[in-house]
Protein backbone atom coordinates (compact mmCIF):
# COMPACT_ATOMS: atom_id res chain seq x y z
CA UNK A 1 0.00 0.00 0.00
CA UNK A 2 1.55 3.70 -1.36
CA UNK A 3 0.19 4.98 2.31
CA UNK A 4 2.49 2.33 4.58
CA UNK A 5 5.54 2.96 2.04
CA UNK A 6 5.38 6.41 2.82
CA UNK A 7 5.01 6.45 6.48
CA UNK A 8 7.69 3.58 6.40
CA UNK A 9 10.38 5.64 4.69
CA UNK A 10 8.84 8.78 6.77
CA UNK A 11 9.88 7.34 10.05
CA UNK A 12 13.08 6.03 8.42
CA UNK A 13 14.17 9.52 7.83
CA UNK A 14 13.39 10.62 11.41
CA UNK A 15 15.23 7.91 12.49
CA UNK A 16 18.24 8.79 10.72
CA UNK A 17 18.34 12.46 11.57
CA UNK A 18 17.85 11.67 14.94
CA UNK A 19 20.98 9.40 14.75
CA UNK A 20 23.07 12.52 12.80
CA UNK A 21 22.10 14.48 15.58
CA UNK A 22 23.39 12.23 18.46
CA UNK A 23 27.60 12.91 16.55
CA UNK A 24 26.81 17.11 16.33
CA UNK A 25 24.77 17.57 19.78
CA UNK A 26 26.75 19.51 22.55
CA UNK A 27 28.07 16.42 25.02
CA UNK A 28 25.90 16.24 27.87
CA UNK A 29 28.44 17.14 30.33
CA UNK A 30 28.87 20.89 28.64
CA UNK A 31 26.33 23.32 28.64
CA UNK A 32 26.86 26.52 26.47
CA UNK A 33 25.57 30.03 27.48
CA UNK A 34 25.63 31.66 23.90
CA UNK A 35 23.12 30.26 21.07
CA UNK A 36 26.31 30.18 18.68
CA UNK A 37 28.01 27.73 20.81
CA UNK A 38 31.59 29.63 20.45
CA UNK A 39 34.02 27.91 22.51
CA UNK A 40 35.03 30.25 25.02
CA UNK A 41 31.15 30.00 26.14
CA UNK A 42 31.43 26.57 27.01
CA UNK A 43 31.83 25.33 30.20
CA UNK A 44 31.18 22.45 32.50
CA UNK A 45 27.63 22.19 34.54
CA UNK A 46 29.38 22.17 38.11
CA UNK A 47 31.11 25.89 36.74
CA UNK A 48 27.94 27.66 35.82
CA UNK A 49 26.65 30.07 38.35
CA UNK A 50 22.75 30.12 39.63
CA UNK A 51 22.28 33.40 37.88
CA UNK A 52 23.90 32.24 34.49
CA UNK A 53 20.67 29.98 34.33
CA UNK A 54 18.40 32.28 35.61
CA UNK A 55 19.33 34.43 32.81
CA UNK A 56 18.01 31.72 29.99
CA UNK A 57 20.87 30.86 28.23
CA UNK A 58 21.59 27.14 29.39
CA UNK A 59 18.15 26.53 29.07
CA UNK A 60 18.27 26.99 25.24
CA UNK A 61 21.45 24.55 24.28
CA UNK A 62 20.83 22.41 27.09
CA UNK A 63 20.80 18.58 26.33
CA UNK A 64 19.08 16.70 28.76
CA UNK A 65 15.59 15.24 28.10
CA UNK A 66 16.78 15.33 24.41
CA UNK A 67 15.71 11.74 24.47
CA UNK A 68 12.00 12.16 25.42
CA UNK A 69 11.79 15.02 22.76
CA UNK A 70 13.57 12.42 20.30
CA UNK A 71 10.93 10.09 21.32
CA UNK A 72 8.21 12.61 20.95
CA UNK A 73 9.06 13.08 17.20
CA UNK A 74 9.13 9.65 16.20
CA UNK A 75 6.47 8.07 18.31
CA UNK A 76 3.37 8.97 16.32
CA UNK A 77 4.86 8.23 12.99
CA UNK A 78 6.11 4.61 14.44
CA UNK A 79 3.12 3.70 16.44
CA UNK A 80 1.13 4.61 13.40
CA UNK A 81 2.35 2.74 11.34
CA UNK A 82 2.87 -0.62 13.80
CA UNK A 83 -1.22 0.08 14.14
CA UNK A 84 -1.15 -0.02 10.17
CA UNK A 85 0.25 -3.31 10.08
CA UNK A 86 -1.52 -4.76 12.92
CA UNK A 87 -5.05 -3.59 10.54
CA UNK A 88 -4.14 -4.58 7.50
CA UNK A 89 -2.43 -8.62 9.18
CA UNK A 90 -5.74 -8.97 11.06
CA UNK A 91 -7.87 -7.95 7.97
CA UNK A 92 -6.14 -10.42 6.45
CA UNK A 93 -6.19 -13.31 8.63
CA UNK A 94 -10.30 -12.37 8.67
CA UNK A 95 -10.69 -12.81 5.10
CA UNK A 96 -9.06 -15.90 4.95
CA UNK A 97 -11.03 -17.21 8.47
CA UNK A 98 -14.33 -15.95 6.37
CA UNK A 99 -13.04 -17.68 2.87
CA UNK A 100 -12.77 -21.22 4.70
CA UNK A 101 -16.15 -20.58 6.23
CA UNK A 102 -17.82 -20.13 2.97
CA UNK A 103 -15.55 -22.88 1.34
CA UNK A 104 -17.12 -25.52 4.21
CA UNK A 105 -20.50 -23.75 4.20
CA UNK A 106 -21.16 -24.21 0.43
CA UNK A 107 -19.91 -27.36 -0.02
CA UNK A 108 -23.40 -28.55 1.62
CA UNK A 109 -25.30 -26.98 -1.50
CA UNK A 110 -22.96 -28.65 -3.85
CA UNK A 111 -23.36 -31.90 -2.29
CA UNK A 112 -26.86 -30.80 -2.28
CA UNK A 113 -27.09 -31.86 1.69
CA UNK A 114 -28.46 -28.54 1.66
CA UNK A 115 -31.16 -29.03 -0.56
CA UNK A 116 -32.40 -31.98 0.39
CA UNK A 117 -32.01 -31.40 4.72
CA UNK A 118 -34.77 -28.29 3.76
CA UNK A 119 -36.74 -29.53 1.10
CA UNK A 120 -39.65 -28.61 2.92
CA UNK A 121 -39.03 -24.60 3.10
CA UNK A 122 -39.46 -22.82 -0.03
CA UNK A 123 -39.69 -19.09 2.03
CA UNK A 124 -35.99 -17.19 0.64
CA UNK A 125 -35.48 -15.40 4.00
CA UNK A 126 -35.77 -18.81 6.14
CA UNK A 127 -33.20 -20.82 4.19
CA UNK A 128 -30.32 -17.62 4.24
CA UNK A 129 -30.99 -17.86 7.54
CA UNK A 130 -30.64 -22.03 7.96
CA UNK A 131 -27.55 -21.21 5.91
CA UNK A 132 -26.17 -18.57 8.18
CA UNK A 133 -26.72 -21.52 10.90
CA UNK A 134 -24.82 -23.95 8.80
CA UNK A 135 -22.10 -21.16 8.90
CA UNK A 136 -22.22 -20.46 12.30
CA UNK A 137 -23.78 -23.40 13.54
CA UNK A 138 -26.77 -23.36 16.58
CA UNK A 139 -26.97 -20.77 19.18
CA UNK A 140 -25.98 -23.50 21.75
CA UNK A 141 -22.54 -24.45 19.62
CA UNK A 142 -21.40 -21.37 17.38
CA UNK A 143 -18.25 -21.76 15.36
CA UNK A 144 -15.41 -20.55 16.34
CA UNK A 145 -14.40 -17.44 14.16
CA UNK A 146 -12.89 -14.01 14.00
CA UNK A 147 -15.80 -12.52 12.82
CA UNK A 148 -19.33 -11.66 14.02
CA UNK A 149 -21.11 -14.82 12.17
CA UNK A 150 -24.44 -13.12 12.49
CA UNK A 151 -23.80 -10.10 10.55
CA UNK A 152 -23.33 -12.64 7.60
CA UNK A 153 -25.18 -11.87 4.77
CA UNK A 154 -25.32 -14.36 1.66
CA UNK A 155 -26.52 -13.93 -1.98
CA UNK A 156 -27.23 -17.75 -3.62
CA UNK A 157 -28.27 -17.31 -6.95
CA UNK A 158 -27.69 -19.68 -10.41
CA UNK A 159 -26.10 -18.50 -13.53
CA UNK A 160 -26.06 -20.15 -16.99
CA UNK A 161 -21.91 -20.39 -17.69
CA UNK A 162 -19.28 -19.78 -15.42
CA UNK A 163 -18.25 -17.01 -17.56
CA UNK A 164 -21.30 -15.09 -17.05
CA UNK A 165 -20.97 -15.56 -13.17
CA UNK A 166 -20.78 -11.93 -11.76
CA UNK A 167 -21.20 -11.27 -7.80
CA UNK A 168 -23.30 -8.87 -6.70
CA UNK A 169 -22.55 -5.57 -5.22
CA UNK A 170 -23.03 -6.08 -1.19
CA UNK A 171 -22.80 -2.14 -0.32
CA UNK A 172 -24.36 0.74 -2.05
CA UNK A 173 -21.70 3.18 -2.78
CA UNK A 174 -23.74 6.22 -2.80
CA UNK A 175 -25.57 5.37 0.56
CA UNK A 176 -22.46 4.01 2.29
CA UNK A 177 -24.25 1.23 3.64
CA UNK A 178 -26.27 -2.20 2.45
CA UNK A 179 -27.70 -2.78 -1.24
CA UNK A 180 -30.76 -3.19 -0.29
CA UNK A 181 -31.53 -6.76 -2.30
CA UNK A 182 -28.40 -8.52 -0.84
CA UNK A 183 -29.26 -11.23 1.09
CA UNK A 184 -32.76 -11.55 -0.14
CA UNK A 185 -31.86 -13.38 -3.20
CA UNK A 186 -32.16 -17.13 -2.80
CA UNK A 187 -32.29 -19.97 -5.68
CA UNK A 188 -32.57 -23.30 -5.02
CA UNK A 189 -29.37 -25.72 -6.80
CA UNK A 190 -31.11 -28.41 -8.70
CA UNK A 191 -28.66 -31.66 -9.32
CA UNK A 192 -26.03 -30.60 -12.11
CA UNK A 193 -26.58 -26.72 -11.88
CA UNK A 194 -23.87 -24.05 -11.17
CA UNK A 195 -24.78 -21.87 -8.33
CA UNK A 196 -23.05 -18.64 -7.42
CA UNK A 197 -22.87 -18.00 -3.60
CA UNK A 198 -21.39 -14.42 -2.28
CA UNK A 199 -21.30 -13.81 1.49
CA UNK A 200 -20.23 -10.30 3.11
CA UNK A 201 -19.85 -9.34 6.77
CA UNK A 202 -18.79 -6.01 8.60
CA UNK A 203 -15.07 -6.09 10.40
CA UNK A 204 -14.31 -3.67 12.57
CA UNK A 205 -11.58 -0.96 11.98
CA UNK A 206 -8.67 -0.14 14.87
CA UNK A 207 -6.88 1.92 12.82
CA UNK A 208 -6.88 4.52 10.57
CA UNK A 209 -3.70 6.52 10.87
CA UNK A 210 -1.53 7.42 8.23
CA UNK A 211 -3.75 7.67 5.18
CA UNK A 212 -4.63 4.06 6.10
CA UNK A 213 -8.72 3.60 5.61
CA UNK A 214 -10.36 0.25 4.97
CA UNK A 215 -13.56 1.63 5.71
CA UNK A 216 -16.37 0.61 3.27
CA UNK A 217 -19.89 1.57 5.37
CA UNK A 218 -19.73 5.32 6.09
CA UNK A 219 -23.73 5.51 6.99
CA UNK A 220 -26.18 3.35 8.97
CA UNK A 221 -25.55 0.81 12.18
CA UNK A 222 -22.39 -0.45 10.55
CA UNK A 223 -20.58 2.58 10.07
CA UNK A 224 -17.03 3.06 9.84
CA UNK A 225 -17.05 -0.58 9.23
CA UNK A 226 -14.84 -2.58 6.30
CA UNK A 227 -16.49 -5.70 4.75
CA UNK A 228 -15.06 -9.17 4.77
CA UNK A 229 -16.29 -10.66 1.13
CA UNK A 230 -16.41 -13.77 -0.72
CA UNK A 231 -17.26 -15.88 -3.66
CA UNK A 232 -17.83 -19.26 -4.85
CA UNK A 233 -18.73 -20.65 -7.74
CA UNK A 234 -19.48 -24.45 -8.70
CA UNK A 235 -21.45 -26.89 -10.41
CA UNK A 236 -23.57 -29.21 -7.92
CA UNK A 237 -23.14 -32.61 -7.80
CA UNK A 238 -25.64 -34.84 -9.44
CA UNK A 239 -27.10 -36.03 -5.96
CA UNK A 240 -30.38 -38.00 -5.76
CA UNK A 241 -33.52 -36.63 -4.93
CA UNK A 242 -35.77 -38.96 -2.94
CA UNK A 243 -38.79 -38.38 -1.43
CA UNK A 244 -39.75 -34.58 -1.60
CA UNK A 245 -37.96 -32.69 -4.68
CA UNK A 246 -34.96 -30.72 -3.50
CA UNK A 247 -36.14 -28.02 -5.27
Amino acid sequence: MPSLQSAFFQTLFFSRLLLIGKFIKQPANFVCLSVDRQPDQCRTRSSVKHSECAAGGIFITDCRGSVAVEFAIVAMPFLGLVGAILQVAFQIWAAQNFERALQNTVRTIFTGQFQLANASQTDAATLLSLLKTTMCGPTTATTPVVFNCRNVKFDVSTVNSFAGATPPKPINTSSGTWTSSFGTNYACAKPGTIVMVTAAVPFPTFFNLLGLDTRQFTSGAENGFSLLTSTAVFRTEPYQMTGAAAC
